[in-house]
């Protein structure tokens, strides 16, 4: 254990697998980094986890200066802020922390407002004592960032000889939906019943099902809804510009045609000079989908990122199934109509910036067709225009669509 030297309510556990715990009160600033009894004022540089357990309030600017090697950040339910440097705010995004934390709590606004990845913490079930075989079990319900979940027996037994312990783990793999239509009761059912009151009083437990599920009925909904939206278009195109060798890869791209009330449309502008050539380019906004992100969540997130933009996603336009083979690439671009409700700051990583130089671009619809037909003077250039220019298109003719449908609305309205 490591112990504040000027706050005897703060005292941080060292688990030796690279996580850190910090556990105490109130809000976090960077006199609770001076400890005892390291010497060393980098200490924090050598974990990669840092978990705030609950009751801790804040964490206030300079705090996480503390630990610069952190890629994951785990906030506890009582952490109401957390005040960043622009350099730490800078390294969050460039390395792409992971944020965890419970459903609905500041953790997962917290990521929102990076940019980041949000992913529900792992829950602490129960302890099980069999004295029979004088074994200790922590049990855990697990989440990973690829969208599926386990249950985990950390077994603790007495060695052989005195003063020794052994024991071991075992994981128990679940269904990732498992929460669907499950409370906290037909939950504790799959386990033995010396457990069920522990199970039962589990109030982290409670909230994550309660949530999860009402997630899982708005999601539904939103399907349900989308059962009436316009016919996605399906495009297969090839690489004309150079030769086909082989693809030995896929990648799962988000993409947005972005628009606002007044009629703007919005995309970005790279200016590159790499294998592909030089050259400069339009396109749309977006990137690639991260491992157990859904595609709403990715399409907001590059937004966010690339734009500085608050979006509604009004539909998804469809799907372009095209190649860069100079890379040996397959890319799977999915395309949504969006209406921003706002913009702010990007988030632009060190490579789109010095790289790509890449930059908002704010264009009338047919500036911005002109726009794509004279940046087809590359071979990169042709690649993004064929495959963007339908879509734009198609994007055209949904607002117009909309327009109508409005218009027809309040005609009839009026006429009432």
């Amino acid at each position: 254990m490591l112990f504040v030297k000027n706050n005897d309510d703060v005292v941080y556990v060292n688990h030796y697998s690279g996580l850190l715990e910090v556990e105490g009160k109130g809000v976090l600033g960077p006199a609770e980094t001076d400890v005892w009894p390291v010497s060393d004022a980098n200490w924090g540089s050598e974990f990669n986890t840092l978990s705030v357990q609950e009751g801790i309030t804040g964490l206030a600017e300079g705090y996480l200066d503390a630990f610069p090697n952190i890629g994951c950040l785990i906030l506890g339910r009582t952490v109401e802020s957390v005040a960043l440097t622009p350099a730490v705010q800078k390294r969050l995004r460039k390395y792409k922390v992971l944020i965890r934390g419970e459903y609905d709590s500041y953790a997962e606004t917290f990521a929102k407002e990076l940019g980041l990845k949000f992913l529900q913490s792992d829950i602490h079930l129960a302890d099980d004592d069999d004295e029979v075989h004088h074994e200790h079990d922590i049990i855990t319900l697990r989440f990973h960032p690829d969208g599926s979940a386990d249950i985990h027996y950390d077994c603790y037994t007495p060695g052989s000889s005195a003063g020794s312990f052994g024991g071991g783990e075992v994981v128990r793999e679940i269904p990732r939906d498992f929460y669907v239509g499950c409370d906290v009761e037909s939950f504790a059912a799959n386990f033995p019943e010396k457990l069920r009151e522990q199970l039962l009083a589990n109030e982290m437990l409670g909230r994550f099902l309660e949530a999860a599920n009402r997630r899982h009925e708005a999601k539904k909904r939103r399907a349900e809804k989308t059962n009436g939206s316009p016919e996605e278009i399906r495009l297969e195109l090839r690489d004309e510009e150079w030769p086909l060798e082989s693809i030995d890869h896929d990648r799962e791209i988000v993409r947005a045609i972005v628009t606002d009330d007044d009629g703007w449309f919005y995309f970005v502008r790279a200016e590159r000079d790499d294998h592909f050539g030089k050259a400069t380019l339009i396109e749309t906004s977006g990137g690639g989908v991260e491992p157990g992100e859904d595609l709403e969540t990715a399409i907001r997130r590059e937004l966010k990122e690339e734009l500085g933009a608050d979006v509604d996603i009004v539909c998804k336009i469809g799907v372009v199934s095209d190649y860069y083979n100079l890379i040996r690439r397959h890319n799977i671009n999915n395309y949504f109509l969006c209406r921003a409700k706002s913009f702010g700051e990007t988030h632009l990583t060190d490579q789109e910036i010095e790289d790509y130089h890449l930059r908002t671009l704010k264009l009338r619809y047919d500036d911005a067709l002109d726009e794509y037909k004279k940046r087809s003077d590359t071979r990169i250039g042709r690649l993004i225009a064929n495959r963007e220019i339908p879509i734009l298109l198609r994007a055209k003719e949904l607002l117009d669509d909309g327009k109508r449908m409005n218009g027809s609305r309040q005609s009839d309205r009026s006429g009432s």
